[in-house]
Formats: structure tokens, sequence, C-alpha cells
């Protein structure tokens, strides 16, 4: 998974978390530790403004509850750990539907204008 795939995926994961004010801990579960450890190097590289999202929802996490705490877990794929299994098998097989607004919205509202407009 290239790193901009698995800054998104944590991203997903604490915005998931943060939602809930019962969690007081989050687990992150990666064959790509290297990555997640970018999240906390705040020099400037491509991917820096998916981690400032990514630490603007920690600090929300954080600041919720002084208790809180995120721990990173390092499990390859090539363990073939169960549960990293059926994580990896379920996104695989997640189909995110397109959100409004999107370029095919965009076109087909600028053509159904024009038609609006030629058939005055």
């Amino acid at each position: 998974m290239s790193s901009k795939a698995e800054f998104f995926t944590i991203r997903c994961g604490i915005n998931q978390a943060i939602i809930s004010h019962e969690i007081s801990k989050i687990i992150i579960v990666t064959d790509s530790i290297h990555a997640a450890k970018k999240i906390f190097d705040l020099s400037l590289y491509i991917l820096q403004k998916q981690v400032v999202f990514i630490l603007k929802d920690l600090r929300g996490f954080f600041n919720c509850h002084y208790e809180n705490i995120i721990e990173f877990w390092e499990c390859p794929s090539k363990i073939n750990w169960k549960l990293h299994q059926n994580v990896n098998n379920e996104m695989k097989s997640f189909n995110l539907a397109p959100m409004l607004p999107n370029k095919n919205f965009w076109d087909f509202s600028k053509k159904s204008k024009c038609n609006d407009i030629i058939s005055k």
C-alpha cells in the first residue's frame, strides 16, 4: 500500500474513533510501520497535508480526555495473522460510493442547465 493510502486509512480510522466519545484507546495495526511513524515527522514532504489533518484529529482525541492513548502495532502481511487477513479482505471488498459534488455531477449539472436554456 502506498504511503498516501496508508495515511488515508489511518485518518479514516481515527475519525471513526473520535466520533464515539466512549473510545479511549486507538490501536492501529499496520504492515507499514514506517509510514505510520511519518505521522509524527513534521519536516516538509509530499504527504504533509495528510499529516496535518491526522494530527488535528489526534489533538481532538487527546484533548477529549487526558487518559486517551494511541498505539501502533506492526503486523507484516507475511505473518498471515487472521485478524489482519479479515481486515485486509474487508477493505479490498469495500466499495466507496462517491460523494457529491464530483466531476460527473458537475458535468451533468452543466449539461442539464444548457439543455434548459436551449429548450426555452
